[in-house]
């Protein structure tokens, strides 16, 4: 089994980390986001390291760096490296990358990796088509939810949605 965990990161967190590595120069998908990871931030790898430990294959992905995004493209796809570069100079566009990344990368880190189960740590972050989409290239679309509850729509592409605050697994469970 394979899953895949996708969360997003406070920008503001993720601009000064990823300034403090362009200083240090930490170059590599691998090590850069390894050096994230290191800080521990949010839930961090611990389900990954976690499900790795019990034998199951893990990989995270930080959707909203767009070190990490950017770097992942130029070593995998020059197509993508380009609109990653293009893209992120439009102000409205650049806006959106702050908080849940370039999407065309997001969809071929997930081609790539071929997960059976994807996790998504933030169930507002991403457009209905894209969840959609997501929802296609894996066996389960599960997510966790436990900040605003976004629109019953949010939820429909969803296989399983857990969250840690009962008041909003009541409401999941009303929305079915």
């Amino acid at each position: 089994m394979k899953v895949l965990i996708v969360d997003n990161y406070y920008p503001e967190f993720l601009e000064k980390v990823e300034y403090d590595l362009a200083k240090k120069g930490i170059h590599g998908y691998k090590n850069i986001k390894r050096e994230i990871l290191r800080y521990k931030f949010g839930t961090s790898d611990y389900y990954s390291s976690n499900l790795i430990k019990n034998g199951v294959k893990a990989e995270d992905i930080i959707i909203n760096s767009i070190l990490l995004q950017k770097t992942w493209a130029r070593e995998h796809n020059c197509f993508l490296y380009l609109t990653c570069v293009l893209l992120e100079k439009i102000p409205k566009i650049k806006d959106v990358y702050r908080h849940i990344g370039n999407p065309l990368v997001l969809l071929a880190q997930i081609s790539q990796y071929k997960p059976d189960i994807i996790y998504v740590q933030c169930i507002g972050a991403f457009p209905l088509f894209l969840t959609r989409i997501m929802k296609g290239k894996c066996k389960h679309l599960v997510g966790q939810i436990a900040s605003m509850f976004p629109s019953n729509e949010y939820f429909k592409n969803y296989d399983l949605v857990l969250s840690s605050l009962p008041n909003m697994v009541e409401a999941i469970i009303k929305i079915g």
